[in-house]
Order: C-alpha cells, then sequence, then structure tokens
C-alpha cells in the first residue's frame, strides 16, 4: 500500500511539475515515481514490519515445519494476497486526484508556445508593438490571457460587451479601433493594470474548427506606428484560422 502511493503520487507530482519543462511522458513520469517509490520501500520497509508486528504477531515455525509444502503454499498465497489488496488500497489515491491536471498542463505548455510564435509573427509581419490571445473560459463567463507580449500580468476580463475582446467574443466580429480612447467599447482598465497606454488596435475572433460561430478565442494587436489597415485585418484572419487549428488539436 505505500509502496503504490508513494509511485501514483510521485509520479503524479513529476508529471505535473516537470512533465511539461523536461519534455517528459507520462509513463516516464510514472518510472521516476517508481524509483523513489522503491527507494522509500528500502529505508523505511523495516518500519512498516516492525509496525505490523507490534499489531499481528508472526506464527512460530519450526525448522520442519517451515519445509512441509503446505506451508510454503500457503505463505506464498498470503503474500501475493497482502500484496494484491495492499496495491488496490494504493490505487484508492486515484479517486482523490485531478487525472487529467498533467495532461491539462503539458498542452498549455504547448499552447503557449504556439501562440508565443504566432504573436511574434504578427508582430513582425505586421508591425504592431504588442498582442494578446484571450481565451473563452465558459465556465468562469470569462476571457484571460494566455500570451502578452511586453506584460508579465494575466489579465482577465468578464465575456460582456465591456471591453472590445469580450464583444468581439460575444458577436463574432473583428473590430479595428484607430484610437482606442475613443472607441465606446475600449476599457481602460487594463491600461491602468499594466501600465502600457494602448493607441490603436485590432481584435479577431477565433471560431472553433467544428462549429464556425463558436468563438474560442480572440486575437488583440495592439499600437502599429501609422495604424492598422485592412491588409492587417486579412493578415489577422489567416493567423486566427491558424490558432483555430492549433486550438483544436490540444483540446
Amino acid at each position: 500500500m505505500m509502496d503504490n502511493t508513494i509511485l501514483i503520487r510521485a509520479g503524479d507530482a513529476i508529471d505535473r511539475h516537470f512533465g511539461a519543462d523536461l519534455n517528459l511522458s507520462s509513463i516516464e513520469a510514472a518510472a521516476c515515481g517508481q524509483v523513489l517509490s522503491d527507494f522509500c520501500g528500502v529505508v523505511c520497509g523495516g518500519v512498516v514490519e516492525s509496525l505490523s508486528r507490534y499489531f499481528i504477531l508472526p506464527p512460530v515455525f519450526s525448522a520442519s515445519q517451515l519445509t512441509l509444502r503446505i506451508t510454503q503454499v500457503v505463505g506464498t498465497a498470503g503474500a501475493a494476497t497482502g500484496v494484491v489488496v495492499g496495491c488496490v488500497l494504493g490505487m484508492g489515491n486515484l479517486v482523490f486526484m485531478d487525472l487529467e491536471e498533467a495532461e491539462r498542463r503539458k498542452r498549455m505548455a504547448e499552447l503557449e508556445h504556439i501562440f508565443t510564435v504566432v504573436i511574434q509573427s504578427a508582430k513582425e509581419t505586421i508591425g504592431a508593438n504588442m498582442g494578446s490571445i484571450f481565451l473563452v473560459d465558459e465556465d468562469s463567463n470569462e476571457l484571460w490571457s494566455r500570451v502578452q507580449t511586453n506584460v508579465d500580468k494575466a489579465i482577465r476580463l468578464p465575456l460582456n460587451a465591456t471591453s472590445i475582446a469580450g464583444w468581439v467574443a460575444l458577436n463574432n466580429k473583428r473590430l479595428l479601433a484607430p484610437d482606442a480612447y475613443a472607441e465606446p467599447l475600449f476599457n481602460p482598465e487594463v491600461d491602468f493594470r499594466t501600465g502600457v497606454r494602448t493607441s490603436n488596435l485590432v481584435a479577431i475572433p477565433v471560431t472553433s474548427q467544428a462549429d464556425p460561430n463558436k468563438v474560442i478565442a480572440v486575437i488583440e494587436l495592439l499600437n502599429k506606428e501609422g495604424g492598422f489597415n485592412e491588409s492587417d485585418l486579412r493578415t489577422c484572419h489567416m493567423l486566427s484560422i491558424h490558432v483555430s487549428v492549433f486550438l483544436s488539436k490540444c483540446e
């Protein structure tokens, strides 16, 4: 029971905290957990045996009794049964664990890398100074940023029409704002929180591959010298298609 508990807990912790950074598969994380489990078994096994003998006294056999076939069969059967029961009890840890968390972390790490590449490409192609991708979280009814170039803080916005990203997500329409502060939908709260002033911006919806009417993310590019134009909107639309494909693969 102790061995299986350590293997499961350690393997899961390694997978969650180091799997994405070290590019470990689940089976590799489990193998690392097995190493720790075996180590703890060697170090702590004597303690477990001592505690068990305190509550359950083992039978005392003579040398001739130990050589009997029935003694060997019953001893082996008891040990095998104990191992199976202990492992099943140790597997009870799985009931209280989020088994999908590690995979979600790996998918989000992959998404973050892909989004960073997309935003950097958009900046270089279009000439924007900043870029963000807001994912739609229907459970919390929010938009939240995964990539914000030049800004370290994560931004969360309500999924409503009180912001440009929210309006784009709700209406599935692009929006071009030559003067951000003259745009009624613009929410200056984000500028106050990040310390970066937005002069102009373009926002493009990213729709689901399965349902073109469902917006799953919003791409925002900010502060292009000279402002954005229709050509930039077409380029952003192509980027939104690529992001949609990436998201569908990571669902």
